[in-house]
């Protein structure tokens, strides 16, 4: 089975639609991106252990989803709602505005800066 390290490499080299609605990577396109370098093909179970385990990093490394880092500065917010990424959750960390962590298809408040940074990334957004 592929480590952990292997399987976020494939990651990393997918496109948006090599991802099904809830995030997870497609099995083929996994396995190709995998493939790729070596390793050996996984099934739908192996590849769900390792999504668990890739988010769960992911919510290891991020502490505090939102940091300003002058609170006393506000920004005006709209409404985002992340509908196709590489993956989920969506990190996203915009210098002097603040880091955030993003699940699919959840509507989520961002100042302009983070929407922004998000219009120029790899996903599909809607903004209410």
């Amino acid at each position: 089975m592929a480590t952990l390290e292997e399987f976020q490499a494939a990651l990393a080299v997918l496109n948006p639609e090599d991802f099904t609605k809830s995030g997870e990577p497609k099995v083929d396109p996994l396995n190709a991106s995998l493939g790729a370098t070596g390793v050996n093909p996984i099934d739908g179970g192996a590849r769900d252990a390792l999504w668990e385990q890739h988010v769960a990093a992911q919510d290891e490394d991020v502490e505090g989803e939102f940091e300003i880092e002058d609170p006393d500065d506000e920004m005006p917010e709209r409404t985002v709602t992340i509908t196709e990424a590489s993956s989920d959750p969506v990190r996203l960390n915009v210098h002097g505005v603040g880091r955030w962590k993003i699940r699919l298809n959840t509507p989520t408040a961002l100042p302009e800066a983070a929407i922004e940074a998000l219009q120029h990334g790899n996903c599909t957004i809607e903004i209410a």
